[in-house]
């Protein structure tokens, strides 16, 4: 049976744009899911150059000691580092090692160890430190390699550079690094992949504002123009948005006088 076409021009028009826009939209919804692949990615993709920015920022950093000298003297990873100022911190690692039964650990910014000597890692039987200045990371191979930890001179926004485990940890790195930078190391590492996650747990030390003593000039998530600065750091908060909960919080006295907080985040992908 055949239907006869409208008659008159007007009829003939509207038919004509709605199979158009009948066909316009299964295209796109075929379309969408490739569209939205292709952006995480480009969002996803890094560039030598950014390698290259990070790897200079960072090395500079510790050349000149730019946050301060270790005991030896030299340039180190910042005040926040340093055994004393992570006395609470170290114990809440380890229980966290403990009751969540983690066999392998990945170490994003892993920095000069300052602090993560004195961690208790016997109940890991694989540790991976990632960190972008070489220099930094021959020395931790010279001083604190053995045949269950590893360190590596490497962009740790690059998602081959960080390999799967229980649990991933960086500890006061993503307030150093661009906004853009900071998607790269979500979409990287934290974001799903053939609808399967790198990590059980990932547990994420940045500073943050205290709302309970708020200076007006503290916002949280300003961007920064160039990879080795510092600005405070709410995932869970736009442009971020992530699924994290708070985890662990202290204070942390600046220069300012301006009390701010050291906040660890927890994200949990064995619920997801």
């Amino acid at each position: 049976m055949s239907f006869p076409l409208p008659s008159s021009p007007l009829a003939q028009w509207v038919g004509t744009r709605r199979l158009s826009f009948f066909i316009g939209s299964v295209v796109l919804l075929f379309l969408l899911p490739k569209m939205w692949l292709l952006l995480l990615r480009c969002r996803s993709a890094i560039k030598p150059e950014e390698t290259n920015a990070l790897r200079g920022a960072f090395s500079s950093i510790y050349s000149s000691a730019k946050w301060g000298r270790n005991k030896d003297g030299k340039g180190h990873s910042g005040a926040g580092s340093t055994e004393e100022a992570t006395d609470n911190f170290r114990l809440l690692l380890e229980d966290f090692l403990r009751q969540r039964n983690i066999r392998s650990v990945v170490d994003a910014g892993c920095g000069d160890w300052e602090w993560t000597q004195f961690v208790d890692w016997r109940p890991v039987e694989e540790y991976t430190g990632v960190d972008v200045v070489p220099s930094v990371i021959a020395r931790n191979q010279d001083l604190y390699s053995s045949h269950n930890r590893t360190f590596h001179a490497r962009s740790i926004l690059k998602r081959d550079n960080l390999p799967p485990a229980d649990l991933l940890m960086s500890k006061d790195v993503l307030q150093h690094l661009p906004t853009p930078m900071v998607h790269q190391f979500i979409a990287n590492h934290l974001s799903a992949h053939d609808g399967r996650y790198k990590y059980k747990y990932a547990l994420l030390t940045n500073d943050r504002c205290n709302v309970t003593r708020l200076h007006r000039r503290c916002v949280d998530n300003r961007d920064l123009g160039q990879p080795g600065g510092w600005r405070e750091v709410n995932l869970a908060l736009p442009p971020f948005s992530l699924p994290a909960f708070d985890f662990y919080r202290w204070p942390h006295h600046w220069w300012d006088d301006n009390e701010r907080e050291k906040v660890t985040v927890l994200m949990d992908f064995t619920r997801v």
